[in-house]
């Protein structure tokens, strides 16, 4: 039975004039054992018949066979191994560890190469570097390396090459010896080795054989399966030496890595803290717990896509039915038309431009807005005689006005019963305390009693024809659509919980009664910010992702180009593609892995440094909250997300580019010094 058969085997490259033939039709025939010279002049096509004889290269035409089984891709693994002109040891590695390298990939004995090591004299360079050796003694470790894993076949390369004459015979008397167990087929220039050692002479012109010395007629053989022992524990050694030599390039990577998975916790903290943070901050006003409600309706106008809406105060009914049964709430007339919300205001006969004026159901702050009272005390009473500002009015204003009276003076007509009656409503409001409310978007507001008001207004009377009657009752009498009615009516909620339910219902805005808070519509604005905040943050952190995955991915294939050749060695000994790519894949999740190991750490620092920042912008805490402990009710599911995140993530990058990369044979490679 034929070992290694060469079947009508053709190697052509396309040039501008057409195929070059390398090797012409070749059938031929290899026996068990046996040492095999392969001769010619530089362009015969000795070494090409080489490469494709090992596996190194594949034929453009014809079959290669060993042992029965066509040689599709890549080298033989532990059942041929190639000796080398160059040696193409790893130079980083020891005389131990080069000739080891075949036993890691496909398991062996480790006693076996200590015994190879003394028999070729090597024994006492074990430990030293192949680097630092001779040229001979090289020679001597590539063929170590070549018998450990006990391979069927050894091909040799012009094995004498790039020595001088007393180390050539040494490497030859070496190969002859094991050619008396094993199949040894060797190229070589030099005649006088070859007429001396070899048991079979063939000789190559142009690509085509012209002597066989001693030819063997080609037999067909069933295939024999061989299991092999692959490991893949080699790695780790090497990823180690990558990262070291890769020190500069594998720092920006790293850095990079850092900034990217730091920028993605950031962004899920604030993705995560921002709507919980808003919930918790937007209680901080006075005026958290008052609303307005009014009843619109629509009329399409004739001819135009255009509707009017006509916005009138709803009736106590309506109200009711909308807050539900359910609801402490309280529903009173709307006085806004009495003393508007923005006006002018006197302290000590100067006068200060427009603010604005809220009412609040209890200024005594007995029921709400006690935790906001910054400086100064609550109101005494609730009467029109005191006030409370937030800290906006006294920054605005100064805060030597905290304890002195502001005046203010309305003056409305109301016309009842057809008389028209023009009066006016005088107040003297000492400011006896500030309150620090959420900051976001809020301007300068000074809180008055709406039962002080309510009081005040019922003392003011407006004559008719059958008589007088107090302002407040007629408001209670009042048409709809009528501006003393302020086309709406108060709301004064009793509790948080009360006010996040008529928030719910303001966003599902169903039916004519439409609901009006202040702090809805700064809970909205605030919202409206961090989702367009969030759309950024996306935006930043995809960028900073595909920046992290073009550097991570230029960098895994500028090692992979820089290390073409020991990569085809580690292939020549038994390695497979795949242990290559995971190799550079490997250094790219070891610098992901450590990078988010790192933007774990830090990120607790950031997130305080952010909150901190957008505290001082926002006047909200906690907006970045980064779910350490617990994400979506699983503990630790963030942590070890990111972890398996970052290790995908590197893994991929890597391997993707580097997988479509143009492949070249192993004897391309092999010649790239």
């Amino acid at each position: 039975m034929s070992l290694l058969f060469l079947f009508k085997a053709s190697r052509y490259y396309a040039t501008a004039s057409g195929r070059f033939y390398a090797l012409k039709k070749t059938t031929l025939a290899f026996p068990n054992r046996g040492l095999v010279a392969i001769k010619g002049k530089s362009g015969s096509g000795k070494s090409t018949m080489l490469n494709l004889l090992s596996g190194m290269d594949r034929p453009s035409e014809g079959k290669v066979y060993f042992e029965g089984r066509e040689v599709l891709s890549g080298h033989m693994g532990d059942e041929t191994a190639m000796i080398f002109q160059h040696y193409n040891l790893i130079p980083h590695l020891s005389v131990m560890a080069n000739v080891l390298l075949p036993l890691k990939i496909n398991g062996g004995d480790k006693k076996r190469a200590l015994a190879i090591l003394k028999t070729l004299g090597l024994y006492q360079y074990r430990n030293k570097d192949a680097a630092k050796l001779s040229g001979g003694e090289k020679q001597r470790v590539a063929i170590a390396r070549a018998l450990v894993s006990k391979p069927k076949v050894i091909f040799a390369d012009e094995p004498t090459g790039a020595l001088d004459e007393r180390n050539s015979e040494t490497v030859m008397n070496a190969l002859k010896e094991i050619s008396k167990k094993r199949l040894v087929v060797m190229v070589s220039h030099n005649d006088a080795l070859i007429e001396r050692y070899a048991d079979r002479i063939i000789e190559m012109k142009d690509g085509s054989v012209i002597s066989d010395s001693s030819e063997m007629r080609p037999t067909k053989s069933k295939a024999i399966p061989k299991k092999k022992k692959h490991s893949i524990t080699w790695i780790p050694r090497f990823v180690v030496r990558n990262v070291r030599k890769h020190l500069l390039k594998d720092a920006m990577c790293f850095v990079s890595g850092t900034i990217g998975f730091s920028a993605l916790l950031l962004s899920l903290g604030f993705f995560l803290g921002n709507g919980p943070a808003i919930e918790k901050e937007q209680g901080r006003t006075l005026h958290y717990l008052s609303a307005s409600l009014s009843k619109e309706t629509s009329t399409d106008v004739p001819g135009s896509n255009l509707k009017l809406i006509k916005k009138t105060r709803p009736s106590l009914d309506e109200a009711l039915d909308y807050i539900g049964e359910n609801s402490s709430g309280r529903i009173v007339n709307d006085y806004s038309y009495f003393l508007p919300e923005s006006m002018v205001y006197s302290i000590e006969e100067e006068t200060y431009p427009p603010a604005q004026f809220s009412p609040v159901w209890d200024l005594t702050l007995e029921e709400f807005g006690m935790q906001l009272l910054h400086e100064g005390e609550p109101a005494p009473d609730n009467s029109l005689h005191y006030a409370i500002a937030n800290t906006e009015f006294f920054d605005s204003n100064g805060w030597d006005l905290l304890g002195k009276s502001i005046q203010i003076s309305s003056r409305f007509v109301v016309t009842y019963e057809g008389i028209k009656n023009e009066r006016y409503l005088d107040a003297s409001l000492t400011l006896v305390g500030a309150v620090k409310e959420f900051g976001f978007l809020n301007s300068p507001r000074i809180y008055y009693s709406y039962q002080g008001l309510e009081e005040e207004l019922s003392e003011i009377e407006v004559d008719g024809e059958k008589g007088s009657l107090p302002i407040d009752k007629l408001v209670d009498g009042a048409q709809e659509d009528s501006a003393l009615a302020s086309y709406s009516r108060l709301l004064f909620l009793e509790s948080e919980e009360e006010v996040r339910s008529l928030f719910v219902k303001m966003d599902n805005e169903e039916g004519d009664i439409k609901a009006g808070s202040i702090a809805y519509g700064l809970r909205n604005s605030f919202l409206a910010l961090s989702e367009a905040f969030v759309s950024s943050l996306a935006l930043f952190v995809g960028i900073a992702f595909a920046g992290v995955a073009l550097i991570l991915a230029m960098a895994g294939f500028s090692s992979l180009i820089e290390g073409r050749k020991e990569n085809a060695i580690l292939l020549t000994q038994g390695a497979r593609q795949g242990d290559v790519l995971l190799l550079y894949a490997c250094e790219s999740m070891f610098l992901c892995g450590n990078s988010v190991g790192l933007s774990l750490i830090i990120s607790p620092f950031l997130q305080q440094i952010a909150n901190f920042l957008l505290k001082r912008e926002f006047d909200a805490g906690g907006i970045i909250d980064i779910p350490y402990r617990s994400f979506l009710g699983v503990p630790g599911l963030a942590i070890w997300g990111l972890l398996l995140l970052g290790s995908l993530f590197g893994f991929l990058v890597v391997l993707i580019p580097v997988a479509f990369a143009k492949k070249r044979n192993l004897a391309e490679e092999l010649r790239d010094e």
